[in-house]
Formats: structure tokens, C-alpha cells, sequence
């Protein structure tokens, strides 16, 4: 039985990450276009909704480290699914904008920050600390992305955007059951350098590395590219000719090759490191990005979103992996969340800037163009630290 214990955790730490990624990036490509006709909105504005739900994972995410190492995995994820059901239930009553973007972005935002990818990331690490990046592409493989844009357009379509909310804010009350069964793993609290009993991870362990500043900078930019893609693709395949429903599963398609990437990016990194994998995740994307710009048909587009989906799937575990070597596995929740919070002007960004150049340039193909020359920036900083020193891990808490 305790054999089968990492497997049940990671399987915990899979389903967690998929209700809070599957409610709310996995959905809101799929209903903007129905927020704008219902609300009257412009497209710049209706991409506040995935923007600020971005905004409000990334200012909390040194909050969620801190509650998940310092007090409870658990309790936190509780907390979080019970506010996460709440949010999309406003969501899906909302009078007007300002209201959805309470109930969806702001309430359920911090839901899905407290129940999502930080603590199921770390859930996965300390169970598998050998193994960091293969463990936590598993726990953020995209299932839920992968198979909902399809039922959640068929839902919309024959039942309305607001039936759909509901019926995710009840996933939210779903995701108890397993939760209940998380169990700390005893390991997780030890380090490579050993620490002072009752030692507080600080942001001066980090603030003068050079290669912690140049990864986050780097793996901001693809992250913000990602949450555009998750917002504007659909839109985007509708302007260029593409029906509805057929444009509904280019998200599915984010999803499916987001879990091969996750799991392609993770076991690169655990064999030739965590920095050259990021570059080439980098360099995918600008590629992805620039041509996709040109895509006039479902086909060219469908294949540069699957290059997309590969890339941003495969970004958490080789960032997942980087701060584990670097930093040990008792740091993991506390500097991955600060990680979420110092990347907030590239993952709020990204999507409210293709939104306001779309207004602007009446065409996606400039936005997407950008996006590429910022992909192809963050390529060239990994670059940079592929010759940095070994990992120099710090004294972090237990």
C-alpha cells in the first residue's frame, strides 16, 4: 500500500491541476466571442477575464507557496475548490461584465491559484524528487483542456455560456473527494545543504542570482504567449474563415499535445537539464507564432497550435525541475510561487496586448508577429546561462 502511495498523490496532484486549468483557460477562449455579443463588449476589453484571472494567480502565488509549505497542501487546495465553485457560480449569474469578471476572475482566479498548478506541481515534486520533471509534467497533464472545448462549445451552443459556467463551478465541488486523501511525504522536508530547524524560506536566497532573474523573465514571456493562445485562437480561426465548432477544437488540440509536451519536455529535462530544454521550448514557440500569423486556413493553423500546445505544456516541468536543483525540494511551493507573481506583467500582458493591437491593426497577424520576436528574446537569455555554474541551492525551510 505505501508503494501505491506516490502514484495515488500524483494522480491527485494531475486532478487538481486539471479542474483549476480546465475551468477557466480551457473555457474562456470558448465563450469570449459570446461574452462580447451578450455584454457589448471589445475584444481588448473582453480579454481582461483571462488576464486578470492571470493577474490574481500571479499576486497570490507567493501566498499559496507560503500556505502550502509553511501550513497546509491540503487545506489550502480546500480552500481554493470551495472558492473556485463559488467564483464561476457569480460567473454564470452575472448581469454585466464587471460581475463575471468578480465571479470569474477574481473569485475563481484565486480559487484556481489556491487549488491549481502551484500546489499539484509541488504535490508531484516532493512525492517524486528524483524524478522533478517527469513528476511534474504528469501532474500538469492538460486532460481537461484537452477534452472539454468540444462538450463546453456543445454546451454553449445548445444550453448557453452560463449553463457551462455552473456546470464547471461543480467540478470544483468534485474535486473534495480526492482532495481529502493528500498526504505530506516525510522527504519533502529535507534539502541538499542542510537548514536551521524552523528556517524561513527568504527572498534574499534568490534576489541576487543571476540565472533565477533570467529564467523568470524568460519563461514569463512563453507563459503570457500561452494565455494568449488559450484566449484569442479560437477568435482568431473565426476571422480567418473557420466555423465555430470546428475552431472549438483547436483548444482541444492546446490540450492533447500540452500533455505530449509536458511529458516530452520533462524527460529531456531530467537528461540533459533543465536550461537548454527551456531554450528549445523557446525557440518552438517563436517559430509557432510567427507562422501561425500566416495561417488563412484550419489546417496550417491547427499545426501551428499543435507546435504551440507541445511548448506550452512543456514549460512547467523543466521550470519545475530548474528549481528543484537549484534550490532544493523545501523551497519548491515558496519559489514557484514567487516565480507566479514576478512574471504578472508578461502573463496580464500578453493577452490584453493582442487584444488591443487586434483593435488597433483590425488582424491578429501583427500581434502574433510580436509575440515571435519576444519568444525568440527569451530563447537568446536561456542561451545565455547554458554555461552558467552548477546549481547553488539555499538553506531553504522545511
Amino acid at each position: 500500500m505505501k508503494n501505491s502511495t506516490p502514484i495515488l498523490m500524483l494522480l491527485i496532484a494531475c486532478a487538481v491541476q486539471n479542474v483549476s486549468t480546465g475551468t477557466s483557460y480551457g473555457s474562456y477562449g470558448v465563450i469570449l466571442n459570446d461574452l462580447i455579443g451578450q455584454f457589448g463588449i471589445s475584444h481588448s476589453m473582453a480579454s481582461l477575464g483571462l488576464a486578470l484571472l492571470a493577474l490574481i494567480a500571479g499576486l497570490s502565488g507567493p501566498l499559496v507557496g507560503r500556505l502550502i509549505d509553511g501550513w497546509s497542501l491540503r487545506g489550502t487546495v480546500i480552500i481554493g475548490a470551495l472558492m473556485g465553485s463559488a467564483g464561476l457560480a457569480l460567473a454564470g449569474i452575472a448581469t454585466n461584465f464587471y460581475v463575471f469578471l468578480i465571479g470569474f476572475s477574481l473569485i475563481s482566479g484565486f480559487g484556481s491559484a489556491l487549488a491549481g498548478a502551484v500546489p499539484g506541481s509541488t504535490l508531484a515534486g516532493r512525492w517524486f524528487p528524483s524524478r522533478t520533471g517527469l513528476a511534474v509534467a504528469v501532474a500538469n497533464l492538460a486532460l481537461l483542456i484537452s477534452i472539454g472545448p468540444p462538450v463546453y462549445a456543445w454546451i454553449t451552443v445548445h444550453f448557453g455560456w452560463r449553463t457551462l459556467m455552473f456546470g464547471l463551478s461543480s467540478l470544483y465541488l468534485l474535486l473534495l473527494l480526492p482532495v481529502f486523501f493528500i498526504k505530506n511525504h516525510p522527504a519533502a522536508a529535507t534539502t541538499t545543504v542542510a537548514a536551521p530547524a524552523g528556517a524561513k524560506f527568504r527572498f534574499s536566497d534568490v534576489a541576487r542570482d543571476r540565472a533565477f532573474w533570467l529564467v523568470t523573465i524568460s519563461t514569463g514571456i512563453l507563459f503570457g504567449t500561452a494565455i494568449s493562445l488559450s484566449s484569442h485562437i479560437i477568435a482568431f480561426a473565426i476571422e480567418r474563415g473557420v466555423p465555430v465548432a470546428t475552431a472549438s477544437w483547436l483548444l482541444s488540440f492546446v490540450g492533447i499535445f500540452a500533455m505530449v509536451g509536458g511529458l516530452l519536455f520533462g524527460w529531456i529535462s531530467d537528461r540533459v537539464g533543465a536550461v537548454p530544454t527551456l531554450a528549445a521550448n523557446a525557440a518552438l514557440n517563436c517559430i509557432g507564432w510567427f507562422l501561425l500569423g500566416m495561417g488563412h486556413s484550419f489546417t496550417p493553423i491547427a499545426l501551428c497550435v499543435v507546435v504551440l500546445g507541445l511548448c506550452g505544456g512543456g514549460l512547467l516541468a523543466p521550470l519545475g525541475a530548474f528549481i528543484a536543483q537549484r534550490y532544493g525540494a523545501s523551497a519548491f511551493g515558496s519559489i514557484l510561487g514567487l516565480v507566479t507573481q514576478l512574471i504578472l506583467p508578461m502573463t496580464f500582458g500578453g493577452t490584453i496586448l493582442v487584444g488591443v493591437l487586434y483593435d488597433t491593426t483590425h488582424n491578429y497577424q501583427v500581434p502574433f508577429t510580436l509575440l515571435s520576436g519576444l519568444c525568440g528574446l527569451a530563447c537568446i537569455l536561456f542561451l545565455l546561462l547554458i554555461k552558467q555554474p552548477g546549481p547553488a541551492r539555499t538553506a531553504a525551510s522545511v
